[in-house]
């Protein structure tokens, strides 16, 4: 007869809404992206994305504010850096209400309502200076955390 071990783990939270699973990882595809969309300090085009909790059971005035965690761009501070071959653009995320998120700053808290409620995003590439844009292909990371209140 052989001994062996049954391992129990897990997390119990307090939370008042759960996560989609849709919305844990996400990949935001931007495609193709051409060089002069950056003329004049531009900007490409914006890519959409939710982030959607579920089974909300509030009370009162419950609310969640969001945090973006990422590495800072060298040169545009409050856009997230990006690795890969191109160089000298950034990506900036964006409640669709305007707010622009900066790495590491709690956004405005949104209201919560009971049952699904959906945060709407935009995230854009941003090249402040067109003559140190090299392109290539790229990628970047942000995690997210909440904090309801």
């Amino acid at each position: 007869m052989a001994d062996t071990d049954l391992i129990f783990e897990g997390v119990l939270v307090n939370q008042p809404c759960r996560l989609s699973e849709l919305s844990r990882e996400q990949t935001l595809d931007f495609g193709e992206v051409n060089k002069r969309d950056f003329r004049d300090g531009g900007k490409s085009k914006s890519v959409h994305f939710d982030i959607t909790l579920e089974d909300c059971v509030v009370s009162g005035n419950s609310v969640v504010a969001l945090t973006f965690e990422g590495e800072t761009d060298p040169v545009q501070e409050d856009m997230f850096a990006l690795h890969g071959d191109s160089e000298g653009v950034a990506v900036a995320i964006r409640h669709v209400n305007g707010e622009i998120v900066k790495p590491g700053v709690e956004t405005y808290p949104a209201a919560l309502n009971e049952g699904t409620n959906k945060i709407s995003w935009l995230a854009y590439l941003s090249g402040p200076n067109l003559n140190i844009i090299k392109e290539g292909s790229f990628n970047g990371y942000v995690v997210f955390t909440m904090r309801y209140d």
